[in-house]
């Protein structure tokens, strides 16, 4: 099982994945974003797809606004066809990625080709760290947490 997010732009998404046990996000790809779900689809019969995690663009606020609206719209086609879906506040992630890009000495070209699918894994690794493990414990609340390692 895995979890993707995304990072939904009117033109461009990015996508990144984890396994559903893992706390790491890797990115995963750019999509035209009219391709966007047929891409998740696909993935999907790849390895079974547990979470979609949406970035929700809030303004600083934090009010919706019209980019909230299009997340929101995704997110219900998604739910349409099955997906739990879930949201992450992805306030300040796309320049958060650009910073970490051009900290590594890329070159602006490929900032801008990669920026998507890095804003998508901050907006995973948020998840994984934060929303997953109180997911977790709503489904099994009699659970007890491992301190072993």
């Amino acid at each position: 099982m895995s979890v993707v997010a995304v990072d939904y732009g009117l033109k461009r998404s990015g996508l990144a994945v984890a396994c559903t046990g893992s706390t790491c996000a890797l990115p995963e790809d750019t999509v035209e974003s009219p391709e966007l779900i047929q891409r998740i689809q696909s993935l999907h019969i790849e390895d079974p797809i547990e979470y979609i995690v949406m970035g929700m663009p809030l303004s600083l606020r934090p009010h919706e606004n019209s980019m909230t609206e299009a997340v929101r719209a995704v997110a219900r086609d998604l739910e349409s066809l099955g997906f739990s879906v879930h949201f992450v506040d992805e306030r300040h992630s796309t320049n958060k990625a650009m910073a970490s890009l051009s900290g590594l000495g890329l070159k602006r070209g490929k900032i801008k080709q990669s920026k998507d699918e890095m804003a998508a894994v901050l907006i995973l690794q948020d998840f994984l760290e934060y929303h997953l493990p109180r997911l977790a414990q709503a489904k099994n609340p009699h659970s007890r947490p491992d301190f072993s390692s």
